[in-house]
């Protein structure tokens, strides 16, 4: 499966592997930073990130791992990206499912749209890729940022 919008999306500067235990909020305080940095959002963005994950969580459980697929209106974003995050200690977060139950999620894609982009077929792309059991392996069994990138451009 070809997975070419994603791979256009994710870039290597926005990928990242963490080891310490970190909470959601960190998490999204964490990529907001680097986001704003990058000028990819404006500040505003963390805000809207937490209160939409309040209201809708985005925690999924699939074969290979829990994951997570948090994103806000365009409105905060300048440029789009996926912003990948794998953690090697497990952050709990909301199931979009059940929010009353808590899932031990390994990887989060942050989809950061402006207008341009459709968000559905983005996440369509993701929604393909984490179903694909070979390519959440390579993922997660990936030792650097670089290996995770190519695992993301090996069909483009």
């Amino acid at each position: 499966m070809n997975h070419a919008l994603l791979a256009k999306l994710v870039k290597p500067e926005l990928i990242e592997i963490v080891s310490t235990p970190t909470k959601q909020e960190e998490h999204f305080r964490k990529v907001t930073d680097k986001l704003v940095l990058a000028k990819y959002v404006d500040a505003k963005y963390f805000d809207a990130l937490c209160e939409r994950e309040k209201e809708y969580p985005t925690g999924l459980q699939v074969s290979a791992c829990a994951v997570a697929i948090p994103h806000v209106d365009p409105t905060f974003v300048h440029q789009d990206a996926v912003v990948v995050t794998r953690y090697t200690q497990p952050v709990p977060w909301k199931n979009m499912e059940n929010p009353e139950e808590v899932l031990p999620v390994s990887l989060v894609f942050n989809i950061v749209l402006t207008k341009n982009l459709s968000h559905m077929e983005v996440l369509q792309d993701i929604i393909q890729f984490i179903q694909s059991e070979e390519k959440m392996r390579e993922v997660l069994e990936s030792k650097t940022t670089t290996d995770i990138y190519q695992v993301f451009n090996k069909e483009v």
